[in-house]
């Protein structure tokens, strides 16, 4: 992502040219950052997390620091950063931190920078929990405003890397900073390096979003492009939507004056205006606000309601309902969250990355190529080779 200020603010810290951006810590909170700036990365429901973007920032920052250990290692410790994250998140409420103005991905990223950290560096388990303890003493705060609130994630990104780091060199953190997270610090037996028998259930958890927006639209984003499609209805067609989703999610996404890209990412008016007048945008990671007369006039006819009944299998499934009225008929369809399109796989991955280059105007080829290249990988010193990153940054 290209977005200023963001980018300026990053061109500040660490210049314009490469070798001022290699530092580990350069490089993590500026990988963490603009990732997750992209709003297409993954998510893990129950825990209403996005773990992948400060997870593999952190893999690949720290990568210098175990040049000459097998790929293996670094899955391990994104195995194991994936599930602190989840658990720390669940721990602390999930879905519902949203309600309390808390960021749950941001809330619980140090913890996840650490247990990451920790397992790249193949610490022994009372080390790993001194990584943990010093990580533990982050205070956690209401989102920011964006950009803010993304350099703010890769600021906690990152202080869990310190953490680690420290441990690492003998520090020591302090035991009380534990207590409110001891329901899901990691435990193992022995002093075993963290990375055995890591877990690997949350990754496996993991869904993909389908193209940029907040997880809590796009269940019925897509639910609505499936119901357009089937009955081959046109804009002049559509008389008013109506949306029903989890209550908790309802001040979040309805939202009918847009005024930030922030706002065009999580509002539900917006998301289904731009899915049926400009559905190749909903691929366009900038996001820049369209506030056309045709988009705002089409906001109006979308209505969006809480519906306590999609709560029954919520956090596991973000159901929606989508109605659109015609002159003639309503339309009407359920969608659980559970769709095929969502599975973080090989197949998913390549065509949501087809339909992001081509909205870039990237060649489709250097997708096939970029997908080759990472099958290849299988050693952490990959991950910081100049002439490995040249073609994945090409």
């Amino acid at each position: 992502m290209d977005e200023e200020p963001l980018s300026a603010v990053l061109g500040s810290l660490f210049g314009t040219d490469t070798a001022s951006r290699n530092s580990p810590a350069a490089r993590l909170l500026e990988l963490a950052a603009r990732g997750r700036a992209t709003e297409v990365d993954d998510i893990h429901l129950s825990s209403c997390t996005t773990p992948g973007t400060g997870i593999c920032a952190t893999v690949i920052a720290l990568a210098p620091l175990r040049p000459h250990a097998d790929a293996d290692l670094a899955l391990h410790a994104i195995a194991a950063g994936y599930d602190a994250v989840t658990r720390s998140a669940t721990a602390l409420g999930g879905p519902a931190l949203l309600s309390q103005g808390i960021w749950p991905s941001r809330a619980v990223a140090p913890i996840g920078g650490a247990v990451t950290g920790a397992t790249l560096l193949d610490l022994d388990l009372a080390t790993t929990v001194e990584a943990v303890s010093i990580a533990a003493g982050w205070q956690y705060h209401a989102a920011l405003p964006e950009p803010s609130r993304e350099l703010s994630y890769a600021e906690a990104v990152l202080f869990g890397a310190v953490a680690a780091i420290s441990a690492s060199h003998g520090m020591l953190g302090d035991p009380a900073a534990l207590k409110d997270w001891e329901r899901f610090a990691v435990r193992r037996e022995g002093d075993e390096p963290l990375r055995a028998g890591a877990p690997t259930r949350a990754v496996l958890d993991t869904t993909i979003k389908p193209f940029c927006g907040a997880r809590q639209t796009l269940s019925a984003t897509s639910a609505l492009l499936e119901l357009v499609a089937s009955a081959s209805l046109g804009v002049a067609d559509i008389v008013r939507v109506r949306v029903a989703v989890p209550p908790l999610h309802l001040a979040m996404v309805n939202r009918s004056k847009i005024e930030t890209r922030l706002h065009a990412i999580s509002s539900m008016q917006y998301q289904v205006a731009l899915a049926l007048l400009h559905p190749d945008d909903l691929y366009d990671v900038q996001r820049t606000p369209n506030t056309s007369e045709a988009m705002t006039e089409l906001m109006s006819r979308v209505e969006v309601r809480g519906d306590p009944d999609l709560l029954e299998h919520f956090p596991e499934q973000w159901s929606a309902i989508v109605e659109v009225d015609t002159d003639s008929e309503t339309l009407k369809l359920r969608a659980d969250g559970a769709r095929d399109e969502l599975k973080l796989n090989w197949e998913n991955l390549h065509a949501k990355g087809e339909r992001l280059f081509a909205r870039a105007d990237v060649r489709g080829e250097d997708l096939s190529a970029l997908q080759d290249l990472l099958k290849t990988f299988t050693r952490v010193n990959a991950l910081h080779d100049p002439a490995y990153l040249a073609c994945i940054l090409r």
